[in-house]
């Protein structure tokens, strides 16, 4: 899971940004997976050409810093899977440690955010198999 993240808290956009991990990952377990925010409708039915549904696999709890506001948040970096799990996505997500409440189940996102999933991230794949929308 990177440190850097160009669009954190699910896609809004913050300058200066970085994610400093403070446990390790973490593969998303059945009941960690309820505790996330379900998706309200089918996402592979909404999802546009130029779009992928991914699905949570991994998280890690760090601390959010805003090098420019000079300020620190919780947070959670989430690990996102295509379903074949060959291209990954991550967000933050404010949260305090453990909790996963903030963070999504499964979304869309463009395919342009997706970047190749490394042997690190692959690991996480058999995670997908939990998820009721695959």
């Amino acid at each position: 899971m990177s440190t850097k993240h160009s669009t954190p808290d699910k896609g809004t956009t913050a300058a200066a940004e970085q994610f400093r991990p403070i446990n390790p990952p973490h593969p998303m377990t059945e009941a960690k997976l309820a505790e996330c925010e379900q998706p309200d409708r089918n996402l592979f039915e909404t999802a546009d050409a130029d779009e992928r549904v991914v699905f949570a696999v991994a998280h890690r709890h760090g601390v959010a810093q805003n090098l420019v506001e000079e300020r620190e948040r919780a947070a959670q970096a989430v690990l996102y899977l295509t379903r074949d799990g060959e291209q990954v996505v991550e967000r933050w997500v404010d949260s305090a440690e453990g909790s996963l409440a903030r963070a999504d189940r499964a979304m869309i996102v463009p395919a342009d955010a997706l970047n190749a999933a490394d042997d690190h991230a692959k690991r996480f794949a058999p995670v997908i198999r939990r998820h009721p929308e695959v």
